[in-house]
This record gives C-alpha cells, structure tokens and sequence, in this order.
C-alpha cells in the first residue's frame, strides 16, 4: 500500500519554499501571464474492490481500468523570478473509466458455466483548482509540481455483465444480464490529487503568443469512493496557450555584481554616442487685460484706514496680478525706475494734492515719482478723481501659463571590439546604488536604451565583454545632460479694450494694444467680440452702446473672422464701487486657435 501521507508531506514543503522564495529579490517586470486550454484526458483508475453501490451483484473484482475524457481551463502564472513561478488553474476535468472483472460462473438453470465479463463505466467529472510551481529547466521548457483541489460534479454510471463465450446464454435468453444505470452512492465530494507536467512555449508572432505543448499527470491521493481503494489518475496531453502581456521574460544579466575578468581587452572601449534628456518648456499666454486708466473717489477714500484696499483678485476682472490698481502702479513704478506716475488731474483735486500724495504714498508710491497735470473739469466722468497718463504704467495685464514636458532619457552607446563579440551591459545609478537597467548586445553596435527613468543624471555605463578568450569588464562614466526646448506663443487667448462711461471711443494706449495683437495673427485664427456695459442707463441704450463698441473693436482686425455677442446685462465685475462697475464697460477679444 502506498503511503498517501508522505506524498502531501513532500507537497506541502514544496510549496512553503516556493512561498518563501517570494520574498526573494525580483529583478524582472515582465511577471503576469495567462491563457487556457482545451485538452483530451487519458483516465487511468485503480481500485480493488467489488461493485460499488447501488449495485449489490456478487463477486466481480476490479482492479483497473481507463477512459477518455476532457480538460477544459483558464489558468495565471505570476513568475517569482526568471526561471521559476506559481501559476493557479480553474478548470472542469471529465474522470471517465471503463472498468472491467472476468469471471467463471454457472450462468443458467442448466448449470452450465461460462466466462461473464462485467463492465462499469462512471461518467465522473470534477471542478478543479490547480495550484503548480514552475521552474524552468531550459530555455521556455518548463517542470511543474503541484496540487489538485476539486469539487465532484458528476457521478453517473452504467453496469452489465456479458458472455465472453457466445454459445451459451443466460436464463433471460440473450447473453447479456443485470444491466443498471444511475447515480454512483457513497462517492467523495472533494477529489485531491497530487500533479507533475512538463511543458514546452513556441512563440507564435512574437513574444506574447505561444503555443505550449503539454504533458501533465494527476496522481489521485484521496479516494473516488468512501470505504474503497478506488483512485482516478488522469493523463493531459495536448497544447494549450499563454499570453504574456509584456513580453517573455529573459535570463538576467549579472551585471550588479560583475566577476572579476578573466583578461583584460585594453583594445575595446564604450563610445557614448546620445545622452539627453528633452525638457520642452511651452509658454502660452492666457489673457492680456487693460488696466483702469481712470481713478475713481472710492479707491482712495480708505487710505487713512488700518486696511489696506484691497479686493478679491479674482472677481476684480482687469487687476488679477494686485489686489489693488495702486499696488498695480507702485509694481509698475519699480519695473520702470526712469518713469514718472504722471497723473491728469481737475483743478479742484489739485487744491487737495497733499492728500492724494499721502494716499499714493501709502501704497508705496514716492511723491517725488508723481507729476500731476491740470486737465479741464470736462474731461472727467462722475465720480473720477484723477487719470493716469503714462502709457507704460498702464500697460495691460499679461498672464502667461507654463507647461513642462520631461522626456525620458535617451542614452546610446557603442562598445568597441575586433569582432562581433556578445556583451552584457547594465546601468549603474551613483545616487540609488543599483543597476536600473540592463540588457544585451554585441560589439561595434549601437545600442540604444529608453527605458532610463527620469530621475537618472549621474552613474555608470558597465559592460561584461565575452569574446572567446574570456570575459572583461569595462566602465565609464554617464552624465545625463538636459537639453531644454522653449515654445512660445505670444499671442493671449482672451485680451480687453476699456472705455469711458457711455462712450464708444478708444483711448490712445489701447489703440496700440489692438495693433499689436492685430500684428500678431495670421488669416487663420477667429475672434470672438463680447461687448458689455455697466448696469446704468436704459436697456436698449445699453445694448446699442454695445453694438457700438463691438464694431469699433472689429475695425482694427480686417481679414479676420470675428462672432460679435453683445452682453449689456451680464456683469464682469460684481463689486459696487465705482472703479469696479467701471470694468463693466468692457469688450472682451478672445482668440480661437486654428
């Protein structure tokens, strides 16, 4: 009798140092694969015993017998390292046998004997979990160990007993007797067996694909039936197939820790051919907004506060850089150190100049920077103080927005020889200590490397050079240098043109804005022209005010198309102070890109 335990002792220890090996180093990347099969089965059943139940007919002995079935299975594997991994099977597994017992008997009434030959065939069949260790013992040829776990999901069966010698018949007549049919009593629910395999991978296309011819045998380890010997052994041969999602898995190159050299070639050297890394700056402009060239009462009536004016920069439309248009202008001031804040005032603010230099001078702007300049009464709209007249301090606001673009890496290089030799070759990384990538090649090639990660800057090309004399180790050093790339688009996506309070005219500074933009584009971009106005005045004033405006703005882009939206009810600036309604007279010019 063979002693069962000692094999689950053995598959146990095998599988605990195939888990333990886990946590072993993993050099390689390529680790999931999978696939499944349809294969033919060669049962092969042993037992010693007599008819199982139901049946109660005396005497016939089996021992053996076999059957043809089918396996179908999808399975994983997940590679531990390059030549060893687990791979787990779900699949149904049909455990046919036909099983046969000869005897003499004495078959009739007449006492006269014959040789009764009685057959069974069970229709078995298991849901099986299948958990195998693979080691490759060569290139793509690979040993498996395992178990086999099921769960049995037929049992049917069919009994007769038929004269071997033809000239006699039983009681009944004809030379057949006690046929039955039915379902097998008493078997096990749970099959066990133990697996060994030998498989063989043919890449189909490329190394994704393969084909992989199978040979599998399933020993049982636990009986098909309560109480008897009776075991199922199965023989899979037949091809499956596996799919490697990121390609075979390749031998490594020892190359971490190189051995000594046998020789020294002096004659070979590595000639760095590439190594950049791209960097690709793009600079887009996001919008170019006027600045308020009119200063109104309420942005100076908090000077002599504890607080400071400011504003939310984002629902200030016009000043998103500075909270306030003041800050805006002491910026400004410091950009242009030569420039004087030229300041259009009436005559009745110039009486009371001392107080709007101390309001400037809390925010920063020195009196000796401020030349005021009288202007007729009539040129100021309600509620404006004063107006800025130095074109280079009101210059529109310009946001621009930058994107950084890092391509990995890209080193090549040439290890010289007399001839065609194989070579091992790893990068080694100063900064992390290791060999980040590896691979293999031949003298007097080049060898391109693109998976070096974006980090990697200093390190270490390290070659292992065979040629047939022996191996030598050659070195040197590899400095990533950055090759930057600028892109600029000049151009803004959304710009602005202010105006006074119901008016239609452009002020002479904006004028020059709009001819440079217009210089700018080509025939193939499109405006879009969005004319608002503030909230005061009649409806229909309002909206013509705007169509106004927006016809005005059009006349300085001949040849380009423009959409006109008129928007006299949709605020730009929902603040109530003077200085922010005025931002509501506004047209907005945004660029659609070709």
């Amino acid at each position: 009798m063979i002693d069962k335990g000692r094999y689950k002792l053995v598959l146990i220890l095998l599988g605990l140092l195939a888990i333990t090996d886990l946590i072993a180093q993993l050099p390689d990347k390529k680790r999931l694969s999978y696939g499944g099969s349809i294969i033919p089965v060669i049962n092969v059943h042993t037992s010693q015993m007599n008819p199982p139940k139901p049946m109660s007919i005396c005497c016939p002995f089996f021992t053996e017998g076999k059957g043809l079935g089918y396996d179908v299975s999808v399975f994983g594997t997940y590679a531990i390292q390059y030549n060893h991994g687990i791979q787990a099977s779900f699949g149904y597994r049909n455990l046919q046998a036909n099983t046969y017992a000869n005897q003499e008997l004495i078959i009739n009434k007449q006492n006269e004997k014959g040789f009764v030959q009685s057959s069974l065939e069970s229709d078995l069949s298991i849901i099986y979990f299948q958990l195998l260790y693979n080691y490759t013992l060569l290139h793509r040829l690979e040993a498996s160990l395992g178990l086999n776990v099921g769960i049995n999901s037929s049992k049917n069966y069919t009994y007769k007993e038929e004269l071997v010698n033809q000239t006699i018949v039983f009681d009944n007549g004809t030379t057949i007797r006690n046929v039955s049919s039915g379902a097998l009593a008493g078997i096990n629910p749970r099959y066990f067996g133990g697996v060994i395999g030998l498989s063989y991978g043919i890449p189909l296309f490329s190394n994704h694909l393969f084909i992989k011819p199978t040979i599998q045998y399933t020993y049982g380890l636990r009986p098909i039936q309560y109480n008897v010997n009776w075991y199922a052994n199965s023989l899979v041969v037949g091809l499956n197939w596996e799919f490697k999602p990121n390609g075979e898995i390749e031998r490594p190159v020892s190359i971490e820790i190189p051995t000594y050299p046998d020789i020294i070639v002096d004659s070979s050297h590595l000639q760095i051919i590439q190594n950049q890394s791209r960097i690709i700056n793009t600079y887009s402009t996001i919008f170019e907004y006027p600045m308020l060239h009119d200063l109104y009462s309420s942005i100076f009536k908090s000077c002599n506060s504890d607080t400071l004016l400011t504003n939310d920069t984002y629902t200030d439309n016009g000043s998103y850089y500075y909270s306030n248009i003041l800050d805006t202008l002491s910026k400004r001031l410091t950009q242009f150190p030569h420039t004087k804040l030229r300041l259009g005032i009436s005559p009745d603010i110039y009486l009371d100049s001392h107080s709007l230099s101390s309001c400037l001078e809390y925010h920063h702007i020195p009196s000796n920077r401020i030349q005021y300049e009288l202007l007729p009464v009539t040129t100021f709209p309600q509620g404006v103080v004063c107006r800025i007249l130095s074109d280079e301090l009101s210059k529109p606001f310009i946001s621009v927005k930058n994107d950084t673009l890092v391509i990995n890496p890209k080193l090549s290089f040439r290890c010289i020889g007399k001839d065609s030799d194989s070579i091992q070759w790893g990068i080694y990384d100063q900064k992390t200590k290791t060999v980040i990538v590896k691979g293999e090649g031949i003298t007097n090639a080049d060898i391109v490397i693109n998976e070096i990660p974006k980090s990697f800057k200093k390190g270490k090309l390290r070659t292992i050079y065979k040629n047939r004399n022996g191996n030598s180790i050659i070195e040197t050093d590899v400095l990533i240098s950055d090759s930057i790339v600028s892109i600029y688009d000049s151009i803004p996506i959304e710009s602005g043109v202010l105006f006074d309070i119901d008016s239609d005219s452009i002020i002479e500074n904006q004028i020059h804005s709009l001819q440079l933009l217009q210089a700018r584009l080509s025939i193939k971009d499109s405006l879009t022209i969005e004319a608002f106005t503030d909230l005061t005045g009649d409806i229909n004033h309002n909206m013509l005010l705007a169509e106004k405006r927006a016809k005005r703005i059009i006349q300085y882009f001949p040849g380009i198309h423009t959409d006109i939206i008129l928007s006299p009810l949709k605020k730009r600036n929902s603040g109530l102070e003077e200085y922010q309604k005025a931002y509501n007279r506004i047209v907005i010019i945004t660029r659609k890109k070709p």
